[in-house]
């Protein structure tokens, strides 16, 4: 069963399997982000996070492989007028021409068991934030060296702004906020 296939059912048998949105992204656009932004959520699901940074005036980019997800997402940002717009796309493989203030992975490096992906997905995620712009990853423990050294070698253009548990918020070309 593929990836898309085993969440499409997930999402269709129960429309908020995800729950809440994250604690730690609910933390950083509170506390730290005042003027409305543009944000990319690289694996969004059903749109847990999207739609709570979406309520709080930001512009939202969702990608996921789920049609289920995507679709779900979509009637919930137009039931409630939501800047969100969404496509159904492989997030390690997502292109576009536009950069984003703050780009959002949710427990998605895990889902890549494949090392190639899970590096071609930070890739992704790298290209696609804007200088001086925020990379919000949450992820499990067991990826959480892979995604460090992946961001923090020495000639990196990226500094840790925030790093508790299975959360990291990265800065491109800046130092702390």
């Amino acid at each position: 069963m593929s990836d898309s296939v085993k969440y499409d059912k997930y999402y269709e048998d129960d429309p908020w399997v995800c729950g809440d949105p994250y604690p730690e992204f609910v933390e950083f656009f509170t506390r730290h982000i005042s003027e409305p932004v543009q944000v990319l959520d690289l694996g969004c699901g059903q749109g847990r996070d999207s739609l709570f940074i979406a309520r709080l005036g930001h512009s939202v980019l969702g990608v996921d492989v789920s049609e289920v997800g995507v679709r779900q997402l979509l009637e919930a940002a137009r039931r409630e007028r939501l800047d969100i717009d969404a496509v159904v796309a492989d997030a390690s493989r997502f292109k576009s021409r536009n950069k984003f203030d703050v780009v959002l992975l949710d427990r998605v490096v895990h889902m890549l068991s494949d090392a190639v992906d899970q590096k071609r997905l930070l890739r992704t995620a790298e290209r696609l934030t804007r200088k001086n712009g925020f990379l919000l990853i949450a992820d499990t423990k067991r990826n959480r060296e892979t995604i460090r050294s992946f961001f923090c070698g020495d000639a990196s253009e990226w500094s840790i702004v925030r790093r508790r548990g299975d959360f990291l918020c990265l800065r491109k070309d800046g130092g702390a906020t």
